[in-house]
């Protein structure tokens, strides 16, 4: 590619996203797509920016979609298109934002499949989980832990959006019951942030600490810094809470909710969305869940409406 104007705005671009605290991971991603789409316009003799037009990126990524993989032979698949599609979108802002392109105001769709890798609950059926965390069952030797560590868990990844491997890791000292936020020390990427919380869901933290983790531990007489423990009074795995969150999902008894077969990750997903839905800003959004780029976050931006 031998046009200085599409090498500039590459560099120019790899500046912003660098300034911009993008991760040096997605700046390569995101570059090496927007080498490729100069190239493939350099090829169809479109050499100036502002003759570049929504349906340039819709061809390319049409073109993208009917390539084969270079290491494996096969077409591309959902998420490597729906990577394509999100650094079109972010050029796209880029070139409507710093290069008045405003004629690029119509941002490309992902790929259904992607939609439904993502499981969302409504708010109702968060609810009826909650309300399924109440009242004894059968046979267990402890009913009470059991109902109070289900509730926790829906806190930290419902209401906190943690990630599976964030609520495993998270230790008491973590909880800051004071200023209502937890802090997640083994983020993606080892990066750390603070998640703030509600008043409601921290009482029910609270409550699984003083009420149920403190007098198995010492009923076992065992000590650990974890936030969740099993019922032996062990460090649990992410095994063990997927399991117990499925328990609760058949446990609520409703034919919908259990025909969706939700992980424990769909609770993180669908605080994402109903934020989104209730207006929330994205970057905001985005710092909650403590992803590393916005694009990422964006993803749900087209689940709202579903």
């Amino acid at each position: 590619m031998e046009n200085s104007e599409y090498q500039g705005i590459i560099k120019e671009y790899v500046f912003y996203m660098e300034s911009t605290g993008y991760s040096p991971a997605t700046v390569k991603v995101r570059k090496r797509h927007a080498v490729e789409f100069f190239r493939y316009l350099w090829k169809r003799n479109i050499k100036e920016t502002n003759k570049i037009a929504v349906k340039d990126m819709e061809n390319f990524m049409d073109y993208q979609n009917g390539r084969e993989n270079q290491v494996y032979g096969a077409g591309l698949s959902t998420s490597t298109l729906n990577q394509y599609t999100m650094s079109m979108n972010r050029l796209m802002q880029y070139l409507r934002e710093y290069r008045q392109c405003v004629h690029l105001d119509k941002p490309l769709s992902y790929r259904e499949d992607n939609c439904r890798e993502r499981t969302i609950l409504s708010e109702e059926e968060i609810g009826l989980l909650f309300e399924s965390t109440y009242g004894t069952v059968k046979n267990r030797k402890l009913p009470t832990f059991h109902e109070l560590r289900d509730r926790a868990m829906l806190c930290v990844y419902y209401g906190c959006g943690l990630r599976r491997n964030e609520g495993v890791c998270l230790e008491v000292k973590d909880i800051d019951t004071e200023r209502l936020w937890l802090h997640v020390r083994k983020g993606k990427g080892s990066k750390e942030r603070y998640v703030p919380t509600t008043v409601e869901n921290m009482r029910m933290l609270r409550d699984y600490m003083s009420l149920a983790r403190k007098p198995l531990l010492q009923g076992k007489g065992r000590d650990t810094a974890r936030f969740f423990i099993t019922e032996q009074g062990t460090e649990v795995t992410e095994q063990s809470l997927c399991i117990a969150f499925r328990r609760l999902v058949e446990r609520s008894g409703d034919a919908e909710l259990i025909a969706k077969q939700p992980s424990l990750h769909a609770l993180r997903h669908s605080i994402a969305t109903h934020l989104l839905a209730g207006g929330m800003d994205i970057v905001l959004i985005q710092q909650f869940l403590g992803h590393s780029s916005l694009d990422t976050t964006q993803l749900y931006t087209h689940l709202i409406h579903e």
